[in-house]
Order: C-alpha cells, then sequence, then structure tokens
C-alpha cells in the first residue's frame, strides 16, 4: 500500500512538472530574476563601493606595512585586528547601502513590468524573466 502511494505521488509530480515546462503559464511570465553578482560588478554603484573597498583596503594595508618595523608582535596583531574590524564595518555599511538602492530598483522594475515577485537568480531552477539589466539601469 506505502508502495502504491509513494509511485502514485511521484507519477503525480512528474505529470505536473511536464505539463509546467511544456506550456509555461501566464504567472511565470509575472515572475522576475535578479543575478546580484552581475548587479555587483555591472552596475555603476556597485562598481563605485567596490572602488571605494579596494582603496580602503589598500590604505590599510599601507599603513599596517609602515607601522610593522615599529611595532611588537602582539602590537602589530592588535593592529591588524582593528584595520580588519574597520574594513568589515566599511563593507557592511556599502553593502546595506548597495542592498537599499538595489531594493529601490525591484520595487521600480516590478512595477513597470508588473511582475509579482522577483527572485534570486541562484535560487531559480527553471523559468521567470531575468530582470538584471533592468535593475541596473534603474539605479542609474
Amino acid at each position: 500500500m506505502k508502495k502504491i502511494i509513494v509511485n502514485f505521488i511521484l507519477i503525480t509530480l512528474m505529470t505536473i512538472g511536464t505539463a509546467l515546462a511544456a506550456e509555461p503559464s501566464m504567472e511565470m511570465n509575472r515572475i522576475g530574476v535578479i543575478d546580484m553578482n552581475t548587479v555587483m560588478m555591472q552596475s555603476p554603484l556597485g562598481k563605485e563601493f567596490q572602488r571605494q573597498l579596494k582603496e580602503k583596503g589598500k590604505e590599510l594595508g599601507d599603513q599596517l606595512q609602515v607601522d610593522k618595523a615599529n611595532l611588537s608582535t602582539d602590537e602589530y596583531q592588535k593592529k591588524n585586528d582593528e584595520a580588519y574590524g574597520t574594513f568589515l564595518k566599511l563593507k557592511r555599511d556599502v553593502e546595506e547601502q548597495l542592498e537599499v538602492k538595489v531594493k529601490e530598483a525591484m520595487v521600480k522594475v516590478t512595477r513597470e513590468k508588473n511582475l509579482i515577485i522577483i527572485l534570486y537568480k541562484g535560487s531559480v531552477a527553471f523559468g521567470g524573466i531575468d530582470v538584471t539589466q533592468d535593475v541596473i539601469n534603474s539605479m542609474e
């Protein structure tokens, strides 16, 4: 009996999956998909934030190298930890700013394209409309 129920469930799921794959519903055309890595790498704001992080990382690293000769191992480690904490705080702040701008752009794109939802591309196996470039354009 248990085997019959399991087989019935599997056949039902396969039938539904085949039907959806063969003839996507109109609702699938209202699901947007966004690739956050592309947004981070290609949007002007993402590029600017990357530049800021790189610049601050270099600045902190250069200062550590200058200080290294005059500090004991423990003092150097403490300075290194402080520099790392400073960098992480800046990174967190920058990511929060970018997230706010991306969310604002996603709301705008959702309205413009009459979407019901936007999902992150990494969690979608099939379907959806890629709105990554639309979100990048809305951020400018």
